[in-house]
């Protein structure tokens, strides 16, 4: 799923602790108990380990034949939240996808490929009081990657990703 790349700590800071709220928001593939499932998870408020998590959005996109498609969006984003939240409501994930971070959305961007913000997102952040001092980029990709200089005079940023694992 979508995941930003940015040498400046100060904006990774905002955009990563949960203090600052921020939208994550996610696609879910699910199966197992259907009925009902996405108003069983949004009532979810503490992980099975008794951890307390401020409640998710969700909406149910599509249902068909064995699976169904839950759009979550939460704010924390505690190790393995969404997995953890549906295994307590009889959910099994089949996939699971970042699909927009704040005013981010990863649109129709591939595997593989990567793109610098836009002019309109880096507004947008400036808007919800991020500071954005040096370039930030969109990737979605399953390898290891290094990003070439930019033509600002920053120095190299490398950018690591992570390959798509079996659940």
């Amino acid at each position: 799923g979508l995941l930003l790349f940015t040498n400046d700590g100060a904006l990774m800071q905002a955009m990563t602790h949960p203090r600052h709220q921020v939208d994550k928001v996610y696609e879910v593939t699910v199966t197992g108990a259907l009925e009902g499932a996405a108003q069983r998870l949004a009532a979810v408020t503490e992980l099975e380990d008794g951890t307390p998590v401020v409640p998710a959005q969700v909406e149910a996109v599509w249902q068909k034949g064995g699976q169904a498609l839950l759009r979550v969006t939460i704010h924390q984003g505690k190790n393995r939240q969404i997995r953890r939240m549906c295994a307590q409501v009889d959910l099994q994930v089949a996939r699971l996808r970042r699909i927009a971070e704040d005013a981010l959305t990863l649109g129709d961007l591939k595997t593989g490929q990567w793109r610098y913000l836009t002019d309109a997102e880096i507004s947008a952040l400036k808007g919800s009081e991020r500071i954005l001092s040096r370039a930030c980029y969109i990737r979605y990709a399953p390898v290891w990657t290094a990003f070439p200089r930019d033509r600002s005079g920053l120095p190299t940023t490398y950018c690591l990703t992570t390959t798509k694992l079996p659940l």
